[in-house]
């Protein structure tokens, strides 16, 4: 017969081993887990350090690259447009950083850049003041349909600007006389503003332009001014004149220079960019303007419609 003192003495035994069991079960797998976390944090440590190291590099790469760039830009468009004028036309809601840029290579490469034309979203001809004014400038008949309206401002402004010539249907819409205070009159109500670059003091808008100018034309999908309406046909209109070069950042559907793009067949004498807020395409805007001299136009860029990146022709 099994003495109970000794049976209760056996249980705790069990028990007892049970536990010490468990315990030094749990150090162990605790252990292994430690183990692996340190190893892990080891690791990503680790990959931390060779990801900033590498993203150092890359800075620096960028910074040489940036600099390139820069010190490169005499090299590659110095003098290129030495003696010419450009005008820089746009409309309110071009991202500044690239205006600032395009103005910025023009005058690298060696242009007088007298002035940047913004226009307004009083384009939109929402009051009948703005319509009355806009046909009183242009010559236009008081009781003109909107179409009508847009069409002799996008004649005489392109024919004041770029000295663009109309075709036989619009012949009739040009008033040289008024054509040559228009940009006054705009300015002073609102249609555009002007901000003079290489001529600031006592800038007059309406000695702006003529046979001798140039004119690069800056959009973007997100102008307040009607892009079908009034904005991509005044660019066309200005491409009469053989002088104009239209360009726009990538990213975006490209709205603006694919619109331009697919009225080339009307008006070959334009040339495009669609990358102006990447270096290389402020390089490739520069060449392509001054091939527009010896009558080649080139379409240029990354986008659907792009015949290359850079132009065929150096000059």
């Amino acid at each position: 017969m099994i003495d109970f003192r000794y049976h209760i003495v056996s249980l705790i035994a069990v028990f007892l081993a049970l536990g010490i069991g468990i315990v030094m079960g749990t150090t162990v797998v605790e252990r292994a887990i430690v183990t692996r976390q340190e190893q892990l944090l080891d690791e990503l440590n680790q990959k931390f350090k060779d990801e900033r190291a590498a993203k150092a590099d890359a800075e620096d790469e960028l910074d040489v690259w940036e600099q390139f760039g820069q010190e490169g830009a005499k090299f590659f468009v110095g003098g290129r447009l030495a003696g010419q004028s450009v005008n820089v036309l746009t409309a309110q809601g071009v991202p500044q950083e690239e205006l600032d840029a395009t103005v910025e290579i023009l005058r690298q490469a060696g242009a007088q850049v007298p002035a940047v034309i913004t226009m307004t979203d009083k384009w939109k001809l929402n009051e009948q003041t703005s319509r009355e004014q806009l046909a009183l400038f242009t010559g236009a008949p008081a009781d003109s349909d909107l179409e009508t309206l847009q069409q002799h401002a996008i004649v005489n402004m392109a024919a004041k600007l770029g000295n663009a010539p109309p075709d036989e249907a619009q012949a009739a819409m040009v008033d040289t006389e008024l054509a040559a205070t228009l940009l006054g009159r705009l300015r002073d109500d609102g249609f555009i503003d002007v901000k003079g670059v290489d001529i600031q003091q006592g800038l007059d808008p309406n000695t702006l332009g003529g046979a001798s100018s140039m004119t690069v034309v800056v959009g973007a999908d997100d102008i307040v001014v009607p892009m079908e309406g009034v904005f991509v046909p005044l660019t066309v209109q200005l491409g009469r004149g053989g002088k104009t070069l239209a360009a726009q950042g990538g990213g975006g559907d490209l709205e603006y220079i694919q619109s331009v793009r697919g009225s080339l067949d009307r008006v070959p004498t334009i040339s495009t960019v669609d990358n102006i807020d990447m270096l290389i395409g402020r390089y490739a805007a520069v060449v392509a303007l001054q091939q527009t001299l010896n009558g080649v136009y080139e379409q240029l860029g990354t986008a659907d419609g792009a015949q290359a990146l850079l132009p065929s022709r150096a000059g």
